[in-house]
């Protein structure tokens, strides 16, 4: 086994073992095969349609295109990664990862520049309907408070004689 081999293997194994991926299985089943693939020199041969059917126990009939379901477990077993390296692969030497538009695994030695995959943002459309929520309440808020009682024309009524 080659030293890029060995340490893929021991990055790999290090993730599944971890606090992040133990509630996770499709994505540890994911990255095992991803990582077989690799060790294997199989790493061109991964396709969506392969993972579907040896990863996920998809039929033969699996068709890609209808079923979005290696997609979606390849975003989860990103966001899976960058929540390890968050945590606790805060330190690692080097970064797992899998660039977008491949399914194949890359593994990087961290730099300095690198030094954890950035934060997931919250997506602007959320902000945006927090603003809109907030705006709605305020304005509600403001158009059905309660009137105070209109002040009735006021005339002395005193013995000072001015009215």
């Amino acid at each position: 086994m080659t030293g890029a081999a060995n340490d893929l293997e021991h990055v790999v194994d290090r993730i599944l073992h971890s606090e992040t991926f133990r509630l996770a299985p499709s994505s540890k089943r994911l990255l095992k095969y991803l990582a077989g693939r690799c060790l294997a020199g199989e790493s061109d041969a991964i396709k969506e349609y392969t993972i579907g059917v040896d990863a996920f126990n998809k039929p033969a009939s699996y068709d890609p295109r209808s079923d979005s379901t290696v997609r979606i477990q390849i975003g989860r077993l990103r966001q899976k990664l960058a929540e390890y390296y968050n945590a606790e692969g805060a330190t690692d030497d080097s970064i797992l990862t899998i660039p977008k538009g491949r399914l194949t695994l890359v593994l990087e030695p961290r730099t300095q520049s690198a030094a954890a995959p950035p934060e997931p943002r919250i997506p602007w459309h959320y902000i945006s309907l927090a603003l809109l929520l907030a705006l709605i309440a305020t304005v509600s808020w403001a158009l059905y408070q309660p009137k105070p009682a209109p002040i009735a024309n006021c005339f002395c009524v005193s013995s000072c004689g001015c009215g």
